[in-house]
């Protein structure tokens, strides 16, 4: 799902320029960094003209803040789904683990979090922007999905946050400070959905409701 800019009436061809633009720019952040990236650049690749950069985005600032954005539309989108089953939630946990995980340890993803942790110190209002759009929501979303299950009587949770938490530092850590230092490449489908399996499924059954 593409992020929309709230004050602008979009078309079918402004929807178009408008992704390709945040697509382009999130390949540009982890190609050139935050401070290389400019807007002239932006425009001789995506096309179109500064001045619909300003349109939908004011600055940088905002272009790097809608990209963030965007790709956590993306992500956290199954865990948006209701799941009416028994096996729902852990179809839901298994498609946003696997999707999170693909995007965030491939080549683009761990260079755009790279770039965010070399900003945040002297940006930190990237740093936060990033944290709150991202591992945040992230999070909140999935205490929420918890919630909703606790009251359907299938998981015993004393503090959902708490336990969302933990569930997204067991499926990210070791993979992510694994590919952050450069010690493996990005996990084959098959190695990213075992490991997405084991974790989501030792979940459940630490939480399931007796």
């Amino acid at each position: 799902m593409t992020a929309r800019p709230a004050t602008i009436a979009m078309r079918a061809d402004s929807i178009r320029r408008y992704g390709r633009l945040l697509h382009t720019a999130r390949e540009l952040f982890a190609e050139k960094g935050y401070e290389r990236t400019s807007l002239d650049q932006l425009v001789a690749r995506a096309g179109g003209s500064k001045s619909s950069i300003y349109a939908y985005f004011r600055n940088k600032e905002g272009l790097f803040r809608a990209v963030m954005e965007d790709m956590m539309e993306d992500l956290l989108s199954p865990l948006e789904s209701p799941g009416d089953d028994s096996d729902g939630l852990e179809n839901r946990l298994r498609a946003v683990a696997d999707r999170t995980l693909e995007v965030l340890t491939s080549p683009t993803g761990i260079s755009f979090v790279r770039l965010v942790h070399a900003q945040a110190s002297r940006h930190p209002e990237l740093g936060e922007s990033y944290f709150r759009n991202g591992p945040e929501r992230a999070i909140n979303e999935l205490a929420r999905t918890l919630e909703t299950e606790i009251e359907r009587g299938r998981l015993s949770i004393e503090d959902p946050r708490k336990t969302a938490r933990l569930f997204w530092g067991m499926m990210l850590f070791i993979p992510m400070t694994e590919r952050m230092c450069g010690v493996i490449e990005p996990m084959s489908t098959r190695q990213r959905r075992s490991h997405v399996e084991y974790v989501v499924r030792e979940f459940i059954a630490r939480f399931a409701a007796p």
